[in-house]
């Protein structure tokens, strides 16, 4: 009987064996198949779908994989006498000081599913040998690339003890800084993906900066940014230190409490979370600007174990809802017959949404913010209508045949 290969990163087919290659019945969603001549023609008639790459070689290769974070620089590649196959789930960092030689010596192929940061001078040739499934940065082989953001203020710079040029994701200049000790520790920066800073600022930082205006964030003078959700607590107000509070996240209010130590600082968020019942005063602490300002979720309107989203339940919520799920949620297909103009509802999920082909399109609009998994059990059904015994591997980071 052949089998099937499934959902493999990286198969090794060099070595396979006429016996093997005549069992295969067919290889599915596979990162990169490896082959030389010998079993390109032994798996020639082999159905294959959903393939990222096929490389031919008949080098030997050492085969590297790094889950989270990965600095490559010139004394990593000189570890290795054979070729790397790199596969990086995360986040790879390459150095300035790795050339476009040493890289292409060094290097067969490989992957990144994530982020890669590279200097401009081996972009090229990185696009060319390696897929990126994620985000590609791009930075000026003349800097220094610094990991995460760089929060500007005197405190960062009275400890700064790094390289003239730099080259950064992210920027935050929103407090007053002492413009002689900076220029006394920075000649360049640039700035790859964020600037987030008050007009002031921007103006004394000026000659200093590399970066696309598209990528600026003005935010008002007396500002206390934060760049991601936070929680409104007396530790936070007091690092405030009387400026306003700016939130590039959700801002949530679960202690009313501690309203009244905001005296004169007012809040600005993505969105504002909290009780019903404080909505109209958490607006008083607003800025002027701020759009949305929504209530924390009722019991009624999570779900922590397995429930049907139907009709008959969507229908039973009188004004608009924002629906957590923490848990299974299987929608049926009589949500079809929803008037969702009249009844507004928006799924927020952080477990699982499953649902068929007929309402793929509905579901889609539904589920507003997804951080868990949302499943067509059709296409699920179909891929796992053979049973066990039709499949040879699957689920393998690097499979050798």
């Amino acid at each position: 009987m052949k089998k099937r290969i499934i959902n493999i990163s990286v198969i090794d087919a060099r070595g396979v064996s006429e016996d093997i290659a005549g069992r295969i019945s067919s290889i599915s969603n596979v990162g990169t198949i490896i082959l030389n001549d010998k079993s390109e023609l032994l798996l020639m008639d082999i159905p294959k779908t959903k393939i990222g790459s096929i490389i031919k070689t008949d080098d030997e290769l050492e085969f590297v994989t790094i889950n989270s974070k990965m600095t490559l620089d010139p004394y990593f590649l000189s570890d290795f006498n054979k070729k790397l196959f790199l596969t990086v789930n995360g986040v790879l960092e390459v150095e300035k000081g790795v050339s476009m030689d040493k890289f292409n010596g060094a290097i067969m192929q490989g992957t990144v599913n994530g982020k890669a940061i590279v200097p401009k001078t081996i972009a090229s040739v990185i696009k060319t040998k390696m897929t990126i499934n994620g985000v590609l940065l791009e930075y000026n082989p003349e800097h220094t690339y610094v990991s995460g953001a760089i929060k500007l203020n005197n405190e960062y710079l009275e400890t700064y003890f790094g390289e003239r040029k730099v080259s950064v994701q992210k920027l935050v200049a929103t407090e007053k800084f002492d413009v002689e000790t900076f220029v006394e520790e920075f000649d360049k920066i640039e700035v790859l993906s964020h600037l987030i800073a008050t007009k002031a600022n921007i103006k004394l930082l000026k000659p200093y900066l590399m970066v696309d205006q598209n990528n600026i964030t003005i935010v008002a003078e007396n500002t206390y940014y934060i760049d991601d959700k936070a929680e409104l607590t007396l530790d936070l107000i007091e690092e405030a230190k009387g400026r306003n509070i700016t939130v590039n996240g959700a801002l949530d209010i679960k202690d009313e409490s501690v309203l009244e130590y905001l005296n004169d600082i007012k809040l600005k968020a993505k969105k504002i979370v909290c009780h019903e019942e404080l909505m109209d005063r958490v607006k008083s602490y607003c800025l002027s600007d701020q759009q949305v300002i929504v209530s924390r979720k009722k019991k009624s309107h999570v779900n922590y174990g397995t429930r049907t989203l139907n009709k008959a339940f969507i229908e039973s919520f009188k004004t608009s809802t924002r629906y957590e799920n923490y848990g299974t949620l299987t929608v049926d297909e009589d949500i079809k017959e929803v008037d969702f103009d009249r009844n507004v509802f928006k799924i927020e999920n952080y477990g699982q949404v499953l649902y068929n082909d007929s309402v793929e399109g509905i579901v889609t609009k539904l589920v507003a913010s997804n951080y868990g998994a949302v499943s067509n059990l059709s296409k699920k059904a179909e891929e796992t209508k053979a049973s066990a015994d039709d499949i040879m591997y699957s689920n393998m980071g690097l499979l050798e045949l």
